[in-house]
């Protein structure tokens, strides 16, 4: 009888563990954010030409939106986040920066899995000191703006744009050839074939 017990409780106690792993299987996965450079809550001297997250699984390639508010409420992303293809894991994301000044700065992110089409979202801050305020890199000083309201855009009437100037100027040349035109129409050199402009009064 002893043997038969044992050989039920053997028999139960595979049946319990060849069923576990079922129940230990994920049901869903997301790509949550995992780490962020500038560091989530963290302050850099100056704004970077990009800034870059790393999630905790592979993001679709198409399925990654980051948005990067200033702090005055403008978008200084240029809305070309990508999956960085270098990276075995695909799980990298960079996201390239306009120029921009010290403040708050808050990013919005939202992924969608590649494992399983799950999406996520989330937000965090962090902070650009006072002490530079001028970009790291190139291609964030390069790249044109198609946002009306960043600062320096024609568009943007809060904008550093010099409208002033740029009619003074445009007078002043107008008013040197005007200038140019008088003086040689007095100094002009006889015509054989009219005479001069005497003569001809």
């Amino acid at each position: 009888m002893s043997r038969l017990v044992r050989l039920g409780a053997m028999v139960l106690l595979a049946l319990i563990l060849s069923s576990a792993p079922s129940h230990t299987s994920p049901v869903s996965a997301h790509a949550e954010l995992q780490s962020a450079f500038p560091a989530i809550d963290g302050t850099v001297d100056a704004l970077p030409a990009s800034i870059t997250l790393t999630f905790t699984e592979e993001v679709k390639t198409d399925g990654i939106t980051v948005t990067v508010t200033g702090p005055d409420g403008t978008r200084v992303d240029t809305g070309s986040a990508a999956v960085d293809l270098t990276n075995a894991g695909r799980n990298v994301v960079n996201v390239p920066l306009y120029n921009g000044g010290p403040g708050e700065y808050t990013v919005h992110w939202v992924t969608v899995s590649n494992l399983d089409g799950d999406e996520a979202t989330g937000d965090f801050v962090f902070i650009v000191g006072g002490a530079g305020t001028a970009v790291i890199g190139e291609a964030a000083v390069a790249s044109p703006t198609p946002n009306p309201d960043f600062r320096g855009n024609p568009l943007n009437p809060e904008g550093n744009f010099d409208s002033r100037a740029l009619a003074l100027s445009v007078g002043a040349g107008l008013l040197v050839a005007v200038a140019i035109f008088g003086i040689w129409m007095v100094i002009r050199p006889k015509n054989p074939k009219f005479g001069s402009r005497v003569d001809r009064e």
